[in-house]
């Protein structure tokens, strides 16, 4: 399906320079509408890297991972006003399609946060979570320490990760892990820390410099996802939040909007809210969106894997997210009952095992094509490593 096998440095020019620059063009011409903007930007950025590919592995892999972040962030884009992304910048479009966010977006939500304030009243707007943004004047020398050490933790943490596969192999043949199985469950936890550590660096590395160049606010990918206490927890807050918060723009808000004459709640602006029926449904179809594009990544990465798998993955955890919100409803589990740290440490054991069984749908296809054995390893630190493992 390619059309040329080109060089590493026009690999990463097309679809990191060349392809954007189309689209902020088509974006800033205010005579087309989001949804043909959005549907060439999606083309253009998804068929570049299958269309271009090159021989260099690491080069590939990144401007083919890079391109999953820009489609959807370009069908992002699409949910603004075209009064607003039609005037955006050239350093407005790079900010957004590097966080997910600028200063015209953080403008925006700021008026709409000041809105919902008045409409809905304080306490509901206290109970909102609130993802850990540092903004530039928050950057001192201590959280440039701390970023630093951060990074030097994930990459020996990668490294020993890899020394472990390159002693003992990994098996990733199962659809769902055995955790009675001792070696399979260490495999398993293995190549998890891997893909953990390994997105963390590579999302630092592509982010923070423009984030510094910009003076923007830095949105970290991860918030402890191994401390979740429930599957909720794990996708709304903890797993990945840029890419969850372009999903709920994408999918799950414009759902809801698709539903609002179906609300059979009291019409007044104070006190309008979705039925558990259809913010279940925006939910559902978030991760239904999750696994198409998942799929999409599938075919960019992996070659003679079935597809699929991914779908089976995020609609599974889709269906048991809902599942837990209509429990919690039901029971009143950890609204009346059912809180402290006993509980949460039940809800963590649950959680943790909910993704080790599962895991396997998702971390497999990344195990068998050893798309995460490409970061640059010290060979001393690595030959260290598997004297100890």
């Amino acid at each position: 399906m390619a059309l040329a096998i080109v060089h590493p440095l026009v690999a990463l020019a097309i679809p990191l320079v060349l392809s954007p620059s189309i689209h902020f063009h088509l974006l800033r011409n205010q005579n087309q509408s989001n949804a043909v903007v959005a549907v060439l930007g999606a083309v253009l950025l998804g068929l570049t890297p299958i269309l271009f590919p090159c021989n260099y592995l690491e080069i590939d892999y990144s401007v083919k991972g890079a391109s999953f972040f820009f489609v959807v962030r370009i069908l992002e884009m699409a949910t603004f006003p075209r009064s607003m992304n039609s005037k955006w910048k050239l350093a407005d479009y790079g900010e957004f399609l590097a966080t997910s966010s600028n200063k015209p977006v953080r403008a925006m939500e700021e008026r709409k946060g000041k809105q919902a304030s008045k409409d809905y009243g304080v306490a509901r707007k206290e109970r909102k979570w609130i993802p850990r943004i540092v903004h530039a004047k928050d950057r001192n020398l201590k959280w440039f320490v701390s970023m630093g050490l951060s990074l030097v933790g994930h990459w020996l943490c990668y490294t020993f990760t890899l020394a472990y596969f390159q002693t003992y192999g990994c098996s990733s043949e199962s659809w769902l892990l055995n955790i009675f199985d001792i070696r399979e469950l260490m495999d398993h936890v293995m190549f998890a820390i891997m893909f953990y550590c390994d997105f963390q660096i590579a999302y630092v590395f592509g982010t923070l410099g423009l984030v510094l160049f910009l003076g923007a606010p830095y949105t970290p990918l991860f918030d402890k996802p191994y401390l979740a206490t429930s599957l909720r927890d794990f996708w709304s807050h903890r797993w990945n939040y840029p890419i969850k918060l372009t999903f709920h723009r994408i999918v799950f808000t414009p759902i809801l909007h698709v539903m609002d004459p179906f609300n059979t709640s009291s019409k007044t602006k104070s006190s309008k809210r979705h039925s558990e029926l259809q913010l279940a449904i925006a939910t559902f179809a978030s991760f239904l969106f999750s696994a198409l594009f998942h799929e999409y990544t599938a075919v960019l990465l992996f070659s003679g894997e079935p597809l699929a798998v991914n779908s089976v993955f995020f609609i599974m955890h889709g269906i048991l997210c809902i599942l837990q919100v209509s429990i919690q409803r039901i029971s009143g589990y950890g609204i009346s009952w059912g809180v402290g740290p006993g509980w949460s440490v039940l809800g963590w054991i649950a959680t943790m095992i909910t993704l080790l069984v599962t895991c396997p749908l998702f971390l497999g296809q990344y195990a068998r094509s050893a798309v995460m054995v490409q970061c640059p390893v010290s060979p001393q630190v690595l030959a260290f490593f598997k004297t100890i493992v």
